[in-house]
C-alpha cells in the first residue's frame, strides 16, 4: 500500500534542513585549507607506505574471519593503487603551493588596497 505524496510535507522536511544549517560548510580561509591539505598530504604519504591503511572503515568486519578475507583481498590488490596513491600526494602538493601563491597574492592585494585607498584616522 503506497501512501500518497505531500507536497507540503516535503516542503517543510527541506525547509527544516536548510534552516538547521545541514549540508553548509563554515567558509574556511586560504591558510586553513592549506593547513588541512598539508595534514592530507601527510596522511597519504603515511598510507603510501602501509599494506593496509591505518583506520580504513571499508576493511573492518563484524566477524574476524570477514575482517581477514577484506584484509586480505585489499593487500592481493593494493600494488594496482600504490601509483594512485602518489599521484594524489603529487596531485596534492601543487595544491598547497597553489594556496601558498594565493596567500601571498591576498597579502600582496590588501597592501595595494592600503596604499590606494589609506585607511582614515579618527583622530
Amino acid at each position: 500500500m503506497a501512501f500518497p505524496r505531500d507536497d507540503a510535507l516535503d516542503a517543510l522536511r527541506r525547509s527544516l534542513y536548510w534552516s538547521q544549517g545541514a549540508g553548509m560548510h563554515e567558509p574556511a580561509t586560504t591558510q586553513q585549507v592549506r593547513n588541512k591539505l598539508l595534514e592530507s598530504i601527510a596522511h597519504l604519504r603515511d598510507d603510501e607506505r602501509r599494506y593496509i591503511p591505518y583506520d580504513e572503515p571499508m576493511l573492518s568486519g563484524s566477524t574476524t574471519f570477514r575482517r581477514r578475507v577484506k584484509r586480505y583481498l585489499f593487500k592481493t590488490f593494493r600494488y594496482a593503487t600504490w601509483r594512485y596513491d602518489r599521484l594524489l600526494r603529487e596531485q596534492a602538493a601543487l595544491t598547497v603551493s597553489l594556496a601558498d601563491r594565493v596567500i601571498a597574492l591576498e597579502a600582496e592585494l590588501a597592501a595595494l588596497r592600503d596604499r590606494v585607498d589609506p585607511p582614515e584616522d579618527p583622530a
